[in-house]
């Protein structure tokens, strides 16, 4: 298990991390995190690049726009492959 705001560059989160994702079918990478507000739905018409806010954050690939604002759109392809890489841990391909 991972703390999600360790990862983003947050630090640790205070309090227990009570929510927790399993990202991987074949082997899951398990990312933890103290709050959840919720979720969207949203088209992806709706998501956007954009360049200033990928330079500043690392996990972040693209922006959503949403009735309450823009919200940054975490890779989570980018975070797991991060996660293995740190750890030593790369998925090797299936010889054929």
């Amino acid at each position: 298990m991972f703390g999600l705001a360790s990862i983003l560059g947050y630090g640790q989160e205070p309090g227990s991390l009570r929510w927790m994702i399993l990202c991987g079918a074949e082997e899951p990478i398990a990312l933890a995190f103290s709050g959840f507000e919720g979720h969207l739905r949203l088209p992806k018409s709706s998501l956007h690049a954009d360049e200033d806010l990928r330079a500043t954050r690392q996990y972040v690939n693209q922006v959503a726009s949403t009735e309450a604002g823009a919200r940054a759109v975490i890779g989570i392809p980018l975070i797991v492959t991060a996660i293995r890489n740190r750890t030593g841990h790369r998925r090797l391909a299936k010889e054929q």
